[in-house]
C-alpha cells in the first residue's frame, strides 16, 4: 500500500495485535485497517523541527567540539572567538554571547594574582578545563582554563543568547563545583562546539569587567566581549 500523506490518524483497527500506536509498520498481524488522509500540510508547519532553537540543537555531530588546541592559545584571542560558540550539555546547548577574559598573574582583577593557591591551582594547569568557582557562597561561575601551562589564565562565560549573568546561566544548566578542573569535553557532560556561526568584529562589544573595581586600572581593561 502507497500512502502519499503521513500516516497520523488509526481510523479502525481491529486487532489487538496491532503493537505500539503512533509508529505504523510495527504490527504482526492485523485484520484491517484502514486510514484517513490527511489535508497537505503547511510548508511553514515543519520549519521549527529543520530550524530549532539553539538550546534544542545539541545532538549535533561531535567533530567540532572544540579540543585542547583552541584553548591553548593568547586569552583575549580565545575569549573572543568563543562568542559565537555552543556551550553544550547532554540536553541542551546555547549561543555564547558573553565572555570575560582574565589574563595572567599580573592581572589584579585575577584569583591568580594572589598567587598559585588551591582555589586557582586549576588555572596554572592545561588549557581546556573547566574552573568553577563560588562568589558569595552560592552563585557558580564557570571559567575555562587557557593558554600555556603553567601561565594562569582563563576566560569567564558571563552569558549566552538564552541566559543572561553568569549565575543564571550556571544555576539554569546545572553547574556547579563538580565540574571543576573536569575537561571541556563531551565525557565531562559539559563541553564547547563550533557550529559555523560566524559574529563580525565590528558587532562585538569591547567592555571593562564587571565587579572588579578592586583590581583599580586593571578594573578599566576592556576585557569583557559582547555579541549583543
Amino acid at each position: 500500500m502507497r500512502l502519499n500523506a503521513p500516516i497520523g490518524i488509526w481510523d479502525l483497527c481491529k486487532s489487538r495485535e496491532l503493537a505500539a500506536c503512533g509508529r505504523p509498520g510495527i504490527v504482526s498481524t492485523y485484520h484491517s485497517v484502514r486510514f484517513q488522509r490527511l489535508p497537505a500540510r503547511n510548508p511553514q508547519s515543519h520549519r521549527l523541527f529543520q530550524n530549532p532553537p539553539s538550546h534544542m540543537r545539541h545532538q549535533e555531530t561531535s567533530a567540532n567540539v572544540l579540543g585542547q588546541s583552541f584553548f591553548a592559545r593568547p586569552t583575549l584571542t580565545v575569549c573572543r572567538e568563543l562568542l559565537g560558540k555552543y556551550l553544550v550539555t547532554p540536553h541542551a546547548a546555547h549561543i555564547i554571547t558573553e565572555v570575560e577574559a582574565y589574563d595572567g598573574p599580573l592581572d589584579k582583577a585575577s584569583h591568580a594574582s594572589r598567587g598559585r593557591t588551591p582555589r586557582c591551582e586549576i588555572m596554572f594547569g592545561p588549557a581546556g578545563h573547566w574552573y568553577v568557582y563560588l562568589v558569595y557562597g552560592i552563585h557558580s561561575m564557570l571559567n575555562v582554563v587557557t593558554c600555556n601551562e603553567g601561565y594562569p589564565a582563563a576566560v569567564l562565560i558571563r552569558g549566552t543568547r538564552e541566559i543572561e549573568g553568569p549565575g543564571r546561566l550556571t544555576r539554569e544548566l546545572g553547574i556547579n563545583r563538580r565540574f571543576n578542573t573536569l575537561p571541556v569535553e563531551p565525557t565531562s557532560k559539559l563541553w564547547i562546539e563550533d557550529r559555523g556561526l560566524v559574529v563580525p568584529s565590528n558587532a562585538i562589544q569591547k567592555l571593562p569587567r564587571v565587579g572588579v573595581d578592586y583590581a583599580g586600572e586593571w578594573a578599566k581593561k576592556p576585557w569583557r566581549f559582547v555579541w549583543p
